[in-house]
């Protein structure tokens, strides 16, 4: 196996920012990194529109195969045990250092939780509104924003580490724990991950 997008964005799934995060952020992102890496970017966002697909088999999948991670983060971000075991997921595949994370705030975020801590955020706070004019200003200024984050994601991508196969059976097992617990259950391997983002839920 190998890689099979550049970026996983990882969000708080809530239906208008499905939106903002598919029909503008995803949309523009793309624009911008596609002049950086010169080639049309692959990037998975969790949308699930196939109601007959297995959501949780898709976005295992989607996590272990991405060379970077976009984390877009709200105040409910960090209530969220799937966005938890994204971000916790991505740092175990790179030692626990947040290089292939790059943190964008859009609300409530004063203090990231370590190691994320260590990263500057990029600040979208006022661009906190699923209703977009495209042809606004606000519009205008949010695509700047967007293109500026293109050039540092594109050197995250480009030092991704080897594709390792186990990848996928480590996201797989993981999610599936995170699914039988949020449904009812709970097993070592929800817990396992549970225990590596309880700080990060603590602190933030």
């Amino acid at each position: 196996m190998s890689y099979e997008y550049d970026v996983f964005v990882s969000y708080r799934r809530e239906l208008l920012w499905t939106s903002w995060t598919r029909d503008h952020f995803k949309k523009l992102l793309t624009s911008y990194l596609q002049q950086e890496l010169r080639r049309k970017p692959e990037i998975f966002v969790d949308e699930r529109i196939d109601v007959e697909a297995d959501y949780v088999q898709t976005l295992a999948e989607g996590l272990a195969k991405p060379r970077a991670l976009v984390a877009i983060f709200s105040g409910d971000y960090f209530t969220s045990l799937w966005c938890l075991h994204e971000l916790d997921l991505m740092l175990d595949r790179s030692g626990g250092n947040p290089g292939l994370i790059l943190p964008v705030v859009v609300h409530d975020c004063e203090k990231l939780p370590a190691p994320l801590d260590r990263i500057q955020p990029a600040n979208f706070t006022r661009f906190r509104t699923p209703y977009f004019c495209e042809t606004g200003i606000r519009y205008e200024e949010f695509s700047i924003a967007v293109g500026a984050l293109a050039p540092p994601l594109a050197r995250v991508i480009w030092s991704a580490p080897v594709f390792r196969d186990d990848w996928v059976a480590t996201c797989t097992t993981r999610l599936n724990a995170v699914h039988g617990a949020t449904n009812g259950g709970t097993s070592p391997d929800y817990a396992r991950g549970l225990a590596g983002v309880a700080q990060a839920v603590d602190r933030a």
